[in-house]
């Protein structure tokens, strides 16, 4: 059972108030889903390969949901649609097949989470530090551990 643990040491501030003010972010790899990957080479289309973004681990999302100027990078256009609730009401938006890989800046490959044909949301997150949320459809496979006090996370599936 790999374990994950990630301490948010921050320049000029102690661990627990960087993982307050930032909120539990982590290192992923967003690249087209293996079944993009076979029709693309299968009918002569290229696609684009992975893009690493920081993902911010939000359990108050129900989808995990990567901004839309990351998915466009991709090369390949959504697959429908999906109603989705935000503070502003509910909205419409664009949905991705994709691959993810969660923590993929960890030297141990093993410690790695690799979702493959994963559906997720297209949503604006422009403005925001991190360019993914990881919902809840992740995280009920994985046991996360939110330490405020030593401002270090612990995830292991």
């Amino acid at each position: 059972m790999p374990i994950v643990r990630i301490n948010y040491a921050a320049q000029n501030t102690s661990p627990a108030d960087a993982l307050r003010m930032n909120g539990p972010v982590i290192t992923i790899d967003v690249e087209p889903a293996s079944v993009i990957w076979s029709f693309a080479q299968s009918r002569g289309i290229i696609l684009n390969g992975a893009k690493t973004v920081p993902a911010l681990i939000d359990t108050g999302a129900l989808i995990t949901a990567i901004d839309r100027s990351v998915l466009n990078q991709l090369g390949y256009p959504p697959y429908g649609t999906i109603n989705l609730a935000t503070a502003g009401g509910t909205v419409a938006v664009p949905i991705y097949l994709v691959k993810l890989v969660l923590f993929s800046n960890v030297p141990d490959p093993r410690a790695r989470i690799i979702l493959d044909n994963m559906t997720i949301a297209s949503v604006d997150l422009s403005t925001q530090q991190y360019k993914a949320l990881i919902g809840r459809d992740i995280l009920r496979n994985v046991i996360l551990i939110y330490d405020g006090v030593t401002g270090q996370i612990t995830v292991t599936y």
